[in-house]
C-alpha cells in the first residue's frame, strides 16, 4: 500500500523580477514500511522536495502536480540534521516528548510519561527514566539525536521524513543511528524516506534510490543497479560529503591611516576560495605578514571577511576550536592541567565526575598522565605544553582545529612528535586541521593540500609533495630556496635570498610582480587568474594558454619556472 504518491511535480520560486524552477517534473511513491533513500549534491533539490511534502515551502511559491497523494502533516515525523537546534535547551527531555505525545493523543501526564520512557527505550537510551529528567545539553550528539528519533516517532506517524540525520555524527554514533531507524522501520511498519549526499549511508539503510540532481530526478531503483550506473555520482558524493567547510571568494580590508586623518584600505586577505573536509589537513603556507593569521581569525568566526562568505557545514563556528604557537602565552600560570583542559567545558554545566574523566581521556589521547592533572604549565617542557593545548583544543568534540604556527617554536624532534600525534588523533576522530606555519617541508609532512600565500592572495595550491618536488609559482620556488635545509652539507651550501625593495602602497599587478624573476609587461598591469589542472592550480601569466593552443579536453600544465 502506497503511503505517498506524486507524479508531474514541479515548483517555482517567485519573487518580484522572475520565476526559478527548482523542481522539475517529479514523479515518486514510497510503499508501507518501504526505507526509500534521496540522494544528490547540494543544490540538487532534496531539501526543497522534502519541505514540498510538509507544506513549507516559502510564499509566493507556485506548485503544480498531476497526482498528490501525501500524507497529512500530523502523520509525518520529521528527523533534522543537528538535534541541537531543534531541542529546546530550557525544557527537559521528558517534558518535550511528553508534550509531542500528548498533542496528538489523549492520554493523561502518566500515562505520557510511560510512553516517553517506552519510546527512550526503544531508541536505545538505557536509562530512560534519568534521560528524561535530562536537558538536552547533558548528552552527547548521538544521545541527542535519538531523543530527536524519539519525538519523530512518538506521534506514530505512517512516513518518517529523515534529512540528514547522521551527517554530523562520527562513524561509530552513525552505525548505531542507522541501525535504530531500520529497526524502527522493521518493528513499527513505518516508510522512512532519506534524505542525504552519502551514497554509503544510503545503500546500508535503504531497499530503494532516488537520485536527484539539479531540480530533477535522474534515476530510481536499487543501490546495488543505481551505484554501478552512476559512477560519475558517486564520485561527485564522495567529494561533497566530507566538506565541513567552504570559503568561497573572501577579502578582509584594514584601513589603513596616514597624514591628516585620511585612509588607505590595506587588504591583508583577497578573494580567497578554499575548502576543508572532514578528516583532511589543509597546509597553508607563506612568509609572515602574507595573511595567513587573518584567514585562520575569518575561519574561526574571530573576525568577519569584508566580502565573501564563509559556510560551515553544522552551522557552527564552535566547532572550530584553536591550538596557537606558544602555548605557555595562551594557558593561565595559576591553573592546574585539569582546569586548564576542561576550561572549555565550564559554560556547559557538566557534572564534575564527567569533566574529570573527560580531561583524563584528553590527556591520555595526547600521551600524558593522569598525574599531571594538579600539576602547572611551567613544570612541562614546550613539547608537552603544546600536547596540553590539543588536548584542551580536542575536550569539546570540534570538527576543526586550527593550528597557527602550533610547532614552529618547538626544536626539530618535539615538532616531528606532535605532527605524529596530530595524525594519530586524526586517525581516530576524523578531525580536520587548518595547518599554518611559513615552513613549506613541515606543513608538507601533515597536508593532504596546500595553499601558498604571498600578500593575501592564494598563488598556488595543490598536493604539498608535489608543490615540495616541483614548484609552479615564482613566490613559492623562492620561498623553498629560502629555506636552510637540515642536512649540514647542504646547509653549508645555502645562499642568501636578496629582497628588492617594492612600492609601501598597493598596486594593481600580481602581488609578487617586484620580486620575480620572470615578470613580465602583463604581470605590473593585472593580477594574474588561476589556472587549473586537474589537482593542482597557480595564479600566474605564465601558465596562461597560448593562443592558438587547443582547448577540448583538460588542458596539461607543467612547471614553467
Amino acid at each position: 500500500m502506497k503511503v505517498l504518491e506524486v507524479r508531474g511535480l514541479n515548483v517555482w520560486f517567485c519573487d518580484r523580477k522572475e520565476e526559478e524552477k527548482i523542481l522539475k517534473d517529479i514523479s515518486f511513491s514510497v510503499e508501507e514500511g518501504e526505507v526509500v533513500g534521496v540522494v544528490g549534491q547540494s543544490g540538487a533539490g532534496k531539501s526543497s522536495l522534502m519541505k514540498c511534502l510538509l507544506n513549507l515551502l516559502p510564499q509566493g511559491t507556485k506548485v503544480s502536480h498531476e497526482r498528490w497523494q501525501v500524507l497529512h502533516r500530523s502523520e509525518m515525523g520529521i528527523i533534522f540534521q543537528n538535534p541541537s537546534n531543534y531541542l529546546n535547551p530550557v525544557l527537559k527531555i521528558g517534558y518535550q516528548i511528553e508534550e509531542s505525545i500528548r498533542i496528538h493523543r489523549k492520554i493523561t501526564k502518566k500515562e505520557a510519561r510511560t510512553e516517553t520512557e517506552k519510546l527512550l527505550d526503544l531508541v536505545g537510551i538505557r536509562e530512560p527514566q534519568i534521560c528524561r529528567k535530562q536537558y538536552p545539553f547533558q548528552l552527547s550528539g548521538g544521545m541527542q539525536q535519538r531523543v530527536a528519533i524519539a519525538m519523530a516517532i512518538a506521534a506514530k506517524p505512517k512516513l518518517l521524513i529523515a534529512d540528514e540525520p547522521t551527517t554530523a555524527l562520527d562513524p561509530r554514533i552513525q552505525s548505531q543511528v542507522l541501525s535504530l531507524l531500520k529497526r524502527i522501520s522493521q518493528e513499527l511498519g513505518m516508510a522512512i524516506l532519506l534524505v542525504t549526499h552519502d551514497l554509503g549511508v544510503a545503500a546500508a539503510l535503504c531497499s530503494r534510490l532516488i537520485v536527484m540532481e539539479k531540480g530533477t530526478i535522474l534515476e530510481q531503483g536499487s543501490p546495488r543497479e543505481l551505484i554501478k550506473s552512476t559512477k560519475k555520482l558517486k564520485h561527485s558524493l564522495h567529494k561533497e560529503k566530507d566538506q565541513f567547510v567552504q570559503i568561497d571568494h573572501i577579502s578582509y580590508c584594514y584601513k589603513k591611516r596616514w597624514g591628516e586623518g585620511g585612509t588607505t584600505p590595506l587588504h591583508a586577505v583577497r578573494d580567497v576560495s578554499l575548502e576543508i573536509c572532514k578528516g583532511e589537513t589543509l597546509g597553508i603556507v607563506g612568509e609572515s605578514g602574507s595573511g595567513k593569521t587573518t584567514l585562520s581569525r575569518m575561519v574561526a568566526g574571530i573576525i568577519n571577511p569584508t566580502k565573501g562568505s564563509i559556510q560551515y557545514r553544522d552551522s557552527s563556528k564552535g566547532s572550530t576550536q584553536m591550538v596557537f604557537q606558544h602555548p605557555q602565552s595562551s594557558m593561565n600560570p595559576y591553573l592546574t592541567v585539569e582546569k586548564i583542559i576542561a576550561e572549555p567545558l565550564q559554560i556547559q554545566r557538566i557534572d564534575k565526575e564527567e569533566i574529570r574523566k573527560r580531561v583524563r581521556e584528553m590527556l591520555e589521547l595526547v600521551s600524558l598522565s593522569e598525574e599531571d592533572m594538579e600539576k602547572y604549565p611551567n613544570q612541562f617542557s614546550g613539547g608537552q605544553q603544546q600536547r596540553i593545548a590539543i588536548a584542551r583544543a580536542l575536550i569539546s568534540n570540534p570538527k576543526l582545529i586550527i593550528c597557527d604556527e602550533a610547532v614552529s617554536s618547538l626544536d626539530v624532534p618535539t615538532q616531528r612528535q606532535i605532527i605524529q600525534l596530530l595524525k594519530e588523533i586524526q586517525e581516530k576522530r576524523q578531525v580536520a586541521y587548518l595547518f599554518i606555519s611559513h615552513n613549506i617541508p613541515l606543513v608538507s609532512q601533515i597536508s593532504h593540500k596546500m595553499a601558498v600565500m604571498y600578500r593575501g592572495c592564494i598563488v598556488e595550491m595543490g598536493d604539498g609533495e608535489r608543490i615540495l618536488e616541483e614548484p609552479w609559482h615564482p613566490y613559492t620556488k623562492d620561498l623553498l630556496d629560502a629555506t636552510i635545509p637540515e642536512d649540514f652539507k647542504r646547509a653549508r651550501k645555502w645562499k642568501r635570498i636578496l629582497i628588492k625593495p617594492e612600492p609601501k602602497e598597493e598596486h594593481k599587478g600580481c602581488p609578487y610582480v617586484y620580486q620575480c624573476s620572470y615578470a613580465m609587461k602583463k604581470c605590473y598591469e593585472g593580477i594574474p587568474p588561476h589556472f587549473k589542472n586537474k589537482e593542482r592550480e597557480v595564479a600566474c601569466f605564465l601558465y596562461e594558454p597560448k593562443q592558438g593552443e587547443i582547448s577540448g579536453g583538460e588542458r596539461r600544465i607543467t612547471s614553467q619556472i
